[in-house]
């Protein structure tokens, strides 16, 4: 696996060997950032469920201006602070790693926002719709933000009240669901 677009473009990222992760394909990533492209200078990124942190280092690579990574797995995290290291991005980092929603509580706490959220939670624990929750009850998101959630969804049983679907796509197994602030 490697970044695909912006100054660190064929920069070979490092993953732990096996199964421990399940990296977005390198087509769903060029999606998000087509999606994205006129929101990610100077933005601040949120790559939850990080893995490698591919997301997040992609969209450092693509001009933003910081990447908050939240992993909990350690062999994982390891490789995802390698991978930092190797790039020299470690003043436009952070990375909690620490169970997501623990992080979040502590991100909303600090009062800490984001333009740009990708949430790839391991499929088929409705983990994304958890997060989805959380977002709609905590205004992490900035206004004009966008937050994608990567999974395996079944429909959503929850009225949110201030994020909105914006647009869904399937690729393979995953559907890539967008959504907006509803704030204001």
């Amino acid at each position: 696996m490697q970044i695909i677009g912006g100054k660190y473009k064929r920069f070979p990222l490092l993953a732990p060997r096996g199964l421990r992760t399940r990296p977005t394909s390198g087509q769903l990533r060029e999606t998000v950032f087509n999606i994205c492209q006129n929101k990610i200078e100077g933005a601040h990124f949120l790559d939850l469920f990080a893995g490698t942190g591919a997301m997040g280092l992609e969209a450092l690579s693509r001009g933003a201006a910081h990447a908050t990574f939240v992993e909990n797995n350690k062999e994982v995290v390891h490789k995802l602070k390698q991978n930092i290291t190797f790039l020299k991005e470690e003043i436009h980092t952070t990375v909690y790693s620490v169970d997501v929603f623990m992080a979040l509580k502590k991100l909303s706490n600090q009062g800490a926002q984001f333009d740009i959220v990708y949430v790839d939670p391991p499929y088929e624990k409705d983990l994304g719709e958890q997060t989805l929750r959380f977002f709609d009850t905590h205004p992490l998101l900035k206004e004009g933000g966008i937050l994608f959630v990567e999974d395996v969804f079944s429909e959503i049983r929850y009225d949110f009240q201030t994020i909105k679907l914006k647009s869904e796509r399937r690729s393979g197994r995953a559907t890539l669901k967008e959504y907006c602030s509803a704030r204001g």
